[in-house]
């Protein structure tokens, strides 16, 4: 699912850990960018969450305050991370 929010903001459907699906926002104009780029956005946020899951120790360094309870990533700090790595893709781009 892919909604265009009124606040220049897109939401993008993808599944967590458990199998339930998940959103994540983007401004659009990342959304839009990061489009022309890799295509398929919904594709690439998931691959970019299963990325991060897979290897929540090499962000631990970066993102110390977003370690939940538990020692794992919280929601937002993944979502934080997606949305980081999107702006960092589409600034080594000429749009």
């Amino acid at each position: 699912m892919q909604a265009t929010l009124g606040m220049d903001k897109t939401i993008f459907t993808f599944y967590d850990e458990s199998g339930s699906i998940s959103t994540l926002t983007l401004d659009k104009f990342v959304a839009d960018s990061l489009q022309l780029i890799v295509g398929d956005v919904h594709a690439w946020i998931q691959k970019q969450y299963n990325d991060i899951l897979a290897n929540e120790v090499r962000y631990k360094k970066y993102i110390k305050s977003s370690w939940g309870a538990n020692g794992e990533l919280t929601r937002r700090a993944i979502g934080d991370i997606i949305r980081a790595t999107a702006i960092n893709a589409i600034g080594s781009f000429d749009l």
